[in-house]
């Protein structure tokens, strides 16, 4: 749906009226369709066209919070302020629902096969609930380089199955983050 369009919508409404449950599932349904659609291309191939698909879905992947952030710089101080405001909440509400995927996904056992990595090397097969507790470890530590995420990640990956373990229960459990991947002590009964 364009601009042109929304706006003739809009004009249609009488002042002070919020837009109608319509006009929003529409905005909503339009606004989705797309990704939706590169989401399924995503999921059902594992051709180039899987790459492609997954390459433009990163590119749009802040398609409301990108212009919402940007608009801000423009806009007058208390616009700016509510314009950062519908960025924030927009993004608080996509991180409960990611949260509460990867929380459920920490009970899934499963192996699955992960892709071959750049090198083109075959990567052993991996739990569902360990890569799952690596990317909820990720959205909580957004500052940390990529080089100290990386590190912490193949740390825990490698880890034996019983501390893995430990770790993902102090996740569901709601622990706080900052004391996930704590510094194990050898067991001296091990030596």
């Amino acid at each position: 749906m364009t601009a042109a369009e929304i706006n003739e919508i809009l004009d249609r409404l009488a002042p002070g009226y919020a837009p109608s449950e319509t006009l929003l599932r529409k905005v909503e349904e339009d606004a989705r369709s797309g990704a939706e659609s590169l989401v399924a291309i995503w999921a059902e191939n594992d051709s180039g066209l899987a790459g492609d698909a997954a390459a433009i879905l990163q590119r749009v992947e802040q398609s409301v919070i990108g212009p919402l952030a940007d608009w801000s710089a423009r806009l007058p101080d208390g616009r700016a302020v509510e314009a950062l405001r519908f960025a924030v909440e927009a993004q608080i509400r996509m991180e409960a629902v990611l949260r509460e995927r990867l929380e459920r996904a920490l009970q899934d056992k499963r192996l699955f096969q992960p892709p071959k990595s750049k090198a083109d090397e075959p990567q052993p097969a991996r739990r569902v609930c360990d890569e799952a507790y690596v990317l909820l470890r990720a959205m909580r530590y957004l500052k940390e380089s990529s080089a100290t995420a990386l590190v912490t990640q193949k740390e825990f990956l490698n880890y034996p199955e019983e501390l893995k373990e430990q770790q993902i229960a102090r996740a569901r459990m709601k622990q706080p983050w900052t004391d996930l991947l704590e510094e194990v002590e050898d067991d001296p009964e091990a030596a």
